[in-house]
């Protein structure tokens, strides 16, 4: 009688736990359509690593739209620049000793 009880109360834990990453996909996606008319290159780089976690999350789930898939490529695109500017900045920093 307990294990049914416990298989039961897993497979309810189960849905409770399915519903609530359904719901919050679909905040993300919600958030998701509010920044496409952000301007990528303004944005914090904290925020654009937020953005293309959010949109690899959101493509394990589902296949992305063109419009999702360009936004992760733009910002994709803006992190990598912000990595090689920082590198080209501490490269230029180095002084060589005499």
């Amino acid at each position: 009688r307990s294990t049914m009880y416990c298989k039961k109360k897993f497979n309810l834990s189960k849905k409770i736990i399915s519903n609530v990453i359904i719901k919050m996909l679909k905040l993300m996606i919600d958030k998701l359509k509010g920044w496409n008319r952000m301007n990528i290159n303004n944005m914090k780089i904290e925020d654009v690593v937020e953005k293309i976690n959010v949109l690899y999350r959101l493509s394990q789930e589902r296949e992305l739209t063109q419009e999702e898939k360009e936004m992760q490529g733009q910002l994709r695109q803006r992190y990598i620049n912000n990595v090689k500017r920082n590198f080209r900045a501490q490269l230029e920093s180095i002084e060589l000793k005499k």
